[in-house]
């Protein structure tokens, strides 16, 4: 997970624990860790294993996927694409 993922994820459970009014303490005993933990992972220092985003997604009752980043976009190019811009080239060697 690079930085700018960590940073995101972090500051979706900071988000989201004040928008439900808990503090980081009652979080830490709702996911049965100390304080500092969680706010060691709340902050970034620390890492967050899968398990626990799991956790967190069920204490707040959201899946996983609204606690990640968004995927890359990623432009795919049809098969037909490629023929496209062949064929034109091709019409215009060969028509001059």
């Amino acid at each position: 997970m690079n930085e700018q993922h960590k940073t995101i994820i972090c500051r979706k459970i900071k988000e989201l624990r004040k928008q439900y009014g808990y503090t980081q303490l009652e979080v830490a005993t709702l996911l049965n860790m100390s304080q500092n933990t969680y706010s060691d992972m709340e902050s970034g220092k620390t890492k967050i294993d899968i398990e626990r985003l799991y956790q967190i997604a069920q204490l707040y009752n959201i899946s996983i996927s609204e606690l990640l980043p968004p995927p890359p976009q990623i432009k795919l190019q049809s098969p037909f694409t490629a023929e496209i811009k062949l064929s034109k080239i091709l019409l215009r060697t060969f028509s001059l």
